[in-house]
């Protein structure tokens, strides 16, 4: 399974921000300290999120096994004007081969019939023009352990503009980051450091539902 974040963009980025940060590896502290000190009054949004990549702990995906990383996105998007909510399975190998299931939800909630798409090895890449949308494919294509995901919020700590928007839902804390005029908010779970969606404004919205490892295409 790959150790290391996809993309050299996003990897020199991680590089030059952890060694001016001079910040230790992230040591699974527990889930209540980081989020205590995700929320303290006093730090600035990188600072914050910083804290969150040092003292964020192990998610439950990182003890699951398999070839193959599951990324289970609900999106909405708008389509004429009115909002469409899609449901997307995605699998990928380490070869950047895999699996994308998606369905249209029906106006009462139910799956309409599902498009199953194939990929070969090299085809699930991260294709983002920037950073930001770098890391938006890298976190809805493949499981990030514990390291990848610290570097991920530290990447994003980096990145101007960026600005702290308060708790979220459910544990997590939201960031907003400038994508070319447009706000992008960010929803990070303070107890493993994980991205568990994005609202790329009125355009499009995602919600993690589930990610874990698996051994086979299903």
């Amino acid at each position: 399974m790959e150790r290391t974040v996809v993309g050299g963009l996003v990897a020199l980025a991680v590089a030059a921000l952890m060694w001016a940060a001079g910040l230790a590896a992230p040591g699974g502290a527990d889930g209540t300290a980081a989020q205590a000190l995700a929320l303290a009054r006093g730090l600035s949004p990188a600072e914050r999120l910083l804290t969150v990549a040092q003292r964020a702990g192990p998610a439950p995906g990182d003890l699951a096994a398999g070839g193959y990383s599951r990324i289970h996105l609900r999106r909405v998007t708008r389509v004429g004007g009115r909002p469409v909510v899609w449901d997307s399975v995605r699998w990928r190998a380490a070869d950047g081969s895999g699996r994308l299931a998606e369905r249209r939800l029906t106006a009462r909630g139910g799956p309409g019939p599902a498009t199953v798409t194939d990929y070969p090895p090299g085809a699930l890449e991260v294709a983002g023009p920037t950073v930001v949308t770098s890391v938006l494919d890298l976190v809805g294509l493949r499981y990030l352990d514990l390291a990848e995901r610290a570097a991920v919020l530290r990447v994003v700590a980096g990145l101007p503009g960026l600005a702290y928007r308060g708790p979220g839902d459910a544990g997590t804390i939201a960031f907003t980051v400038d994508v070319g005029g447009t706000p992008l908010t960010l929803a990070v779970r303070t107890t493993t450091g994980e991205i568990d969606g994005w609202d790329y404004s009125d355009a499009q919205r995602v919600v993690v539902v589930d990610r874990t490892r698996v051994a086979a295409l299903s």
